[in-house]
């Protein structure tokens, strides 16, 4: 029994398919007003001009709104790219001085360091001129 409702439904549906697939006839007039809208369309560009953006009586503003909102549209993804490329170029610039600070306060650091270990040296030599015995004698004396 089962079948036989799902056959029905198969059957009404391809009834309704069928309907469907018949065409229809267009109202009066119908190809007549498509043309018509046609030419106007065709002829309505070219006999359109605008001064600085302003409606004319022919398109009564909307083709200068539409080339308005293009403009605007360009304009904004070009603020925005070069609001992007000037982020990119500043935080490169600050990025190459942060290296340079780390790189100098490294060096800094190194000489400092260097300088300590000449100072150091520096003593010790001047320790040994001041007092040759001194030196002699207990270098002597931890020698067995």
């Amino acid at each position: 029994m089962p079948d036989e409702t799902g056959r029905e439904i198969d059957s009404q549906l391809e009834t309704l398919m069928r309907s469907l697939r018949t065409p229809l006839d267009a109202p009066s007039g119908f190809a007549d007003r498509v043309l018509a809208r046609l030419d106007r369309q065709q002829v309505q560009p070219s006999a359109t001009t605008l001064h600085r953006g302003e409606p004319t009586a022919i398109n009564d503003g909307k083709l200068a709104g539409a080339r308005r909102w293009t403009m605007q549209a360009l304009w904004l993804r070009s603020g925005i790219a070069a609001l992007l490329l000037l982020a990119a170029s500043i935080g490169g610039l600050l990025e190459h001085r942060r290296q340079e600070r780390i790189a100098g306060e490294r060096a800094r650091q190194q000489a400092l360091l260097a300088l300590r270990i000449v100072g150091s040296t520096w003593r010790d030599v001047q320790q040994k001129a001041a007092f040759p015995d001194f030196h002699n004698q207990t270098h002597q004396e931890n020698q067995p």
